[in-house]
């Protein structure tokens, strides 16, 4: 297997959790969209914040499990994976869950630090996702210790990659 195959393979695996960290923002839109901390604090501050919700908790891990189905597809079809899909739905169940996980145990700290939500935390804002969905995923599967740290490596660049896209092209108002 070529190097580049490898890198794909690890950034493929790792597509529910990044999907399950993207999809939170199009939750948005929708009026009822209640806190996940329920507006719950400790020493007067949120638990979590504003910018975490239960809609965009649900997006995030459905969009996961959809990615890992399609995922199954393609493996059934090609052979193409790090793992076997069969089991697409715990797959995707536990990256989406895992990315929320992490992402949401990064801002209680953010919140403790006073770091304003949408302000970086570098190179946390970058790596709290892949950690979260890293660990419960390894329920399942652990793809090493090697393996898991490229797979840091590469999210946090593409984190940044990504997020500093969407700023230029007015998706978002923070580079981070």
């Amino acid at each position: 297997m070529s190097t580049l195959t490898w890198f794909l393979e690890l950034a493929y695996f790792m597509l529910p959790a990044y999907i399950a960290n993207m999809a939170p923002v199009l939750s948005r839109k929708f009026k009822r969209n209640f806190p996940l901390d329920f507006n719950l604090k400790l020493r007067g501050e949120r638990l979590f914040g504003s910018h975490k919700t239960l809609l965009g908790s649900f997006f995030g891990i459905i969009n996961a499990i959809m990615i890992a189905f399609i995922q199954h597809i393609i493996f059934t079809k090609t052979g193409f994976g790090l793992i076997n899909y069969s089991d697409w739905l715990s797959v995707g169940l536990l990256l989406g869950a895992g990315a929320i996980f992490g992402d949401a145990i990064k801002s209680f700290f953010k919140r403790r630090f006073n770091i304003l939500p949408g302000k970086s935390w570098f190179p946390f804002d970058q790596i709290d996702f892949v950690i979260g969905a890293l660990l419960f995923v390894s329920l399942m599967y652990f793809p090493g210790w090697f393996e898991s740290f490229i797979i840091i490596i590469i999210s946090g660049s593409g984190h940044i990659v990504v997020n500093h896209s969407a700023f230029y092209l007015k998706i978002r108002k923070e580079k981070w």
